[in-house]
């Protein structure tokens, strides 16, 4: 063989196999979608998932194990700003009450008028 194709085919190979493995991950993500267990779990699964994912495209993708200090820095701190921002979003979330009054009573000042639906 060529040491220009050898070559070549070194370059190319970590990249294939990362996307190949991104790919695998995809699928793994899938199944557990579709799969019986029980809603927690699925969150869980898809959340670590997409931890490996990340990490993955991190560290091969935007060259995190070659970089120095600065280049960690800001990639960590963007992470850091993203882990807020669903911390605060979740907050929000679960801090609203439920938004249809037309299933749950108690909604003080709600227009019940709003629940019938009138087809003629």
């Amino acid at each position: 063989m060529n040491p220009t194709i050898r070559e070549t085919l070194a370059m190319v190979r970590g990249p294939v196999l990362i996307w190949v493995l991104l790919i695998l991950l995809v699928g793994g993500t899938y199944a557990a979608a579709v799969s019986s267990l029980v809603p927690q779990l699925k969150t869980m699964i898809h959340f670590l998932v997409v931890a490996v994912q990340v990490g993955l495209i991190g560290v091969f993708f935007m060259n995190l194990r070659v970089a120095r200090g600065l280049i960690w820095f800001a990639a960590v701190a963007g992470l850091y700003w993203l882990v807020i921002m669903f911390v605060l979003t979740f907050n929000d979330y679960k801090s609203r009450p439920p938004s249809s009054p037309c299933d749950r009573p108690g909604f003080t000042g709600s227009n019940s008028a709003q629940c019938v639906t009138d087809v003629k």
